[in-house]
């Protein structure tokens, strides 16, 4: 009787150690099934462990998932020792898609038998979206180095050719030979001022040197202005809803603006048969401290497959000479440097928003 006393003893001691892990922990048997569990991995799986114990992968998911989780396994018990892999699983608690690193280890019995293997996962989706914007943000400050030497370089002999060319069309007649090859000149040029203008604009985003305080849905405004003089030439119903009594914030007021026209254009893009733009201001729910600018539209949405590459810069599924692929990207640089949040949830057929969150209380940055 003692020895069992001491034995529960020992097990309650270490389901408590193990509860103690903030990481999910399990351990299984030979043949795969669940021995127990920690309460980090009850939460992230919404299971407990009395559920699970006894079970396999294939008593809690879809076969083919489970058959992969089973494939690893039997990999490490074929061949005792450690395993290490990365893994994508959903966290039944928020329904999230979860990118981790399953730490793996096989144990053996008092005769030195390997006896199963015991599991540990982290949680690396923060530190990947880090990781990604880190590597973003370094990309777009090389770009916008790169696009303001080239515009600059461009702006000088565009700027004569579009002068030379202005003034020989205003010295020869419409029915001249030269006047539609002329006019070809003059418009072509004009499109590629308008990426000079752009690549200027892309490299300025870098800079916040115009920050004030001030109340969000007045200085959006004139920006909704801009906004609703478009929809009446492309059949969209522009929602507008201004959230009460929000607090100021400390921003460039001037790059809210571009980002606002930005997402908005964005809309318009994607809904050439018409719809609705709903522009909506508030304080955000999902993240206290900061306002939001939420921006949808029931447009055409966004393949799952571009959704991760809508943010670099010249990136663009539209048609050659129809976008310059600065758009979404100067946004998203506008948001970071204001040390904000851009999200995205999009659907073919169904339409997108963007959702802009900005912090109260964020302070301009200091300048050198």
């Amino acid at each position: 009787m003692g020895g069992e006393e001491t034995l529960r003893e020992r097990f309650e001691f270490l389901q408590t150690l193990i509860d103690a892990v903030p990481n999910p922990i399990f351990y299984k048997d030979l043949k795969g099934a669940y021995l127990g569990c920690n309460k980090a991995f009850e939460e992230f799986f919404g299971r407990r462990q009395e559920e699970i114990r006894g079970k396999s992968v294939y008593d809690m998911g879809p076969k083919e998932i489970a058959d992969r989780y089973a494939e690893k396994d039997n990999e490490l018990l074929t061949h005792p020792g450690k395993q290490v892999y990365e893994w994508k699983v959903v966290n039944k608690q928020t329904g999230e898609t979860r990118e981790v690193i399953f730490n793996k280890a096989t144990f053996t019995d008092s005769s030195g038998q390997v006896a199963g293997l015991i599991g540990v996962i982290y949680d690396i989706t923060e530190h990947k979206k880090l990781e990604l914007a880190l590597r973003r943000s370094e990309k777009l400050s090389a770009v916008g180095q790169l696009a303001a030497g080239v515009a600059h370089e461009i702006n000088n002999p565009l700027g004569v050719i579009l002068g030379f060319s202005q003034g020989m069309l205003s010295r020869i007649k419409n029915d001249d030979n030269m006047a539609m090859p002329l006019q070809s000149v003059v418009r072509e040029a004009l499109r590629c001022r308008s990426l000079v203008q752009d690549l200027l604009v892309f490299s300025r985003a870098q800079k916040n040197d115009q920050w004030e305080k001030f109340d969000l849905n007045t200085a959006l405004d004139s920006a909704i202005s801009l906004i609703q003089a478009q929809t009446k030439t492309r059949s969209v119903e522009l929602v507008v809803e201004a959230g009460p009594d929000l607090p100021e914030i400390s921003a460039d007021k001037r790059q809210l603006q571009q980002v606002l026209v930005n997402l908005a254009n964005n809309a318009f893009d994607a809904m050439p048969q018409g719809g609705t733009l709903t522009v909506r201001t508030g304080l955000s729910g999902k993240h206290p401290g900061y306002l939001e600018i939420f921006v949808r539209d029931t447009g055409t949405g966004i393949p799952k497959e571009v959704q991760t590459k809508i943010f670099e810069p010249f990136f663009t599924t539209k048609e050659v000479g129809k976008g310059t692929g600065l758009g979404l990207s100067l946004t998203y640089e506008i948001v970071q440097q204001h040390n904000g949040i851009i999200e995205l949830v999009s659907e073919e057929g169904k339409g997108t928003t963007f959702t802009v969150c900005l912090p109260i209380n964020k302070k301009p940055p200091t300048r050198p």
